[in-house]
């Protein structure tokens, strides 16, 4: 038995010559043309992954470039974002700046114009004082003058009163004689009317002087 291994393994391990054997030309040629078949499809395989890889890269790249505009626009955005942030708060500043201003000159304004407003007020009511106390004073006066000139009345009719009462003179006629016939003469002138009896005046009563004629004459 190890006799038989040992030539087994004897003939297996000596090379054996295809051309001896028609069988093992044909399979030696098989052989090699599965293994150019092989080697063709490994180029094959490897120039498709060659390929891929090259168009990962490429898609990559794009992706890149896109990712470094996008990058930078928002680089551009975000600078403009500050750039009109400053702006508005400068015009934000000027605007409060402005409107300080406004208010301080609306409250000078309405404080210049309280002031006069209550300067006419107290001038408009000074005068109106004043002429309430003239109309006062001329209402008294009035009514004083008007005392005065009825006190006057009465004392004047008074002192008129007595003599006015006083007898008059009775004239006595003397009786008409009796009667005479006599002859028609000439036609006397017609009587002169008798003159009418005026009462004397007292020589001491003297024209009072009004308190209206002081006013009239602008005292």
């Amino acid at each position: 038995m190890a006799e038989k291994g040992e030539h087994v393994s004897g003939k297996a391990g000596q090379p054996e010559n295809p051309e001896a054997h028609p069988s093992g030309i044909a399979a030696s040629k098989a052989v090699e043309a599965g293994a150019v078949k092989v080697d063709g499809s490994v180029s094959d395989v490897e120039k498709k992954t060659v390929a891929r890889k090259l168009a990962e890269e490429a898609e990559t790249r794009e992706d890149l470039a896109l990712l470094r505009m996008i990058v930078s626009l928002m680089e551009d955005v975000a600078k403009t974002v500050l750039r009109v942030e400053r702006l508005l708060n400068e015009r934000f500043s000027l605007l409060e700046k402005r409107v300080e201003e406004v208010r301080e000159d609306l409250a000078n304004r309405v404080e210049s114009v309280e002031l006069k407003g209550v300067s006419k007020l107290e001038e408009t009511l000074e005068k109106a004082v004043n002429n309430l106390q003239k109309g006062m004073e001329i209402m008294a006066i009035r009514d004083l003058v008007e005392k005065v000139e009825d006190l006057a009345i009465q004392i004047r009719e008074k002192t008129v009163k007595p003599e006015k009462e006083a007898p008059k003179e009775e004239r006595r006629e003397a009786p008409p004689p009796a009667a005479r016939k006599r002859e028609p003469g000439p036609a006397k002138p017609a009587r002169t009317p008798a003159p009418s009896y005026e009462e004397p005046k007292p020589a001491e009563e003297e024209r009072l002087i009004r308190p209206s004629d002081l006013f009239r004459r602008g005292y």
